[in-house]
């Protein structure tokens, strides 16, 4: 069980990981003419053999434009600081509260080790 909620913690750190390189690249490129920042989505992992699902994995995908290749010179930036600093935030939250969940696990599992020995 303490192993399986910190795996599940581990993966979601990851997750929430690309969703910070994903804001964190959109907001590099804010002045960057025509360009169609990233959107990270969440979707739960995959489907352990004893039917529960495992963790949180990450979906990326960049919207597709309707304007031309020669048109993007002089279209400005489709990045939204304001959105991207949500996201950020939220995924640094979501990021540190699955860090303190492996912290306790850890935790656990060392006073459990304590007791037996």
């Amino acid at each position: 069980m303490i192993i399986s909620a910190m795996n599940n913690s581990l993966g979601a750190m990851n997750a929430f990981s690309t969703g910070v390189h994903g804001s964190a690249y959109n907001l590099a490129n804010v002045n960057t003419a025509g360009f169609n920042p990233v959107a990270v989505h969440y979707t739960s992992g995959p489907v352990s053999a004893s039917g529960m699902e495992m963790g949180v994995r990450p979906v990326v995908s960049r919207p597709t434009s309707s304007i031309k290749e020669t048109e993007h010179v002089f279209q400005p930036s489709r990045t939204d600081v304001a959105r991207e600093m949500v996201n950020l935030t939220v995924n640094e939250d979501a990021f540190a509260a699955n860090a303190q969940v492996i912290r306790t696990s850890d935790e656990m599992l060392g006073t459990l080790v304590d007791m037996i020995i």
